[in-house]
């Protein structure tokens, strides 16, 4: 019976060497973007001649698109079936992957990169507009910007300070920084 797999062991066990990840959505969505070092073994095209480049006595993770995708449990299953005894199926698939902003292989990765690190300003931008004027009136305004200034950046401690208590941040981060615009 298939094992169902998180995101951080699915990781784990890629990085380690004792996983083999198997995409099993068609070849054009396996070309547009595929987790790292995955196989693509579409679900319609799985047979024993099409799974050889896999090996039998390591654990084979599958995977599709999202929660609403069937194809992985379905693979799993027929996997299981050809002979494979450890297989996980990671059911939160590519769209957790994405989500949690792990790297991927694709044609336009560097593009993705830095649309990912827009995406993370504008984030950061947002935060900061909902947290200014609490900020203005407490006084706290100028500690506010050294530390959007350190999240912008994807300093993700400061994010997180800037998000639990504006008025816990360090002196030492304003002799860093050199001084920034009014808000």
């Amino acid at each position: 019976m298939p094992i169902e797999i998180r995101r951080k062991d699915v990781k784990t066990l890629v990085m380690q060497g004792r996983a083999q990840l198997v995409e099993v959505l068609p070849a054009s969505e396996y070309k547009r973007e595929h987790l790292p070092e995955a196989v693509n073994i579409p679900l319609d095209t799985m047979t024993a001649e099409t799974t050889r480049v896999l090996r039998k006595d390591v654990a084979v993770i599958v995977y599709c698109a999202d929660f609403q995708c069937d194809l992985s449990a379905r693979a799993a299953w027929r996997l299981e079936t050809m002979g494979f005894q450890e297989v996980y199926r990671y059911t939160p698939g590519k769209a957790d992957w994405l989500a949690a902003g792990f790297e991927t292989n694709n044609k336009k990765n560097t593009k993705q990169k830095r649309s990912m690190k827009l995406i993370n300003k504008l984030a950061v931008g947002l935060v900061a507009l909902l947290v200014v004027p609490e900020a203005r009136r407490t006084g706290l305004a100028s500690r506010l910007r050294v530390d959007f200034f350190f999240a912008s950046r994807g300093d993700a401690a400061a994010l997180r300070a800037l998000l639990r208590a504006p008025a816990r941040f360090a002196a030492d981060r304003f002799a860093m920084v050199p001084q920034l615009p009014r808000l």
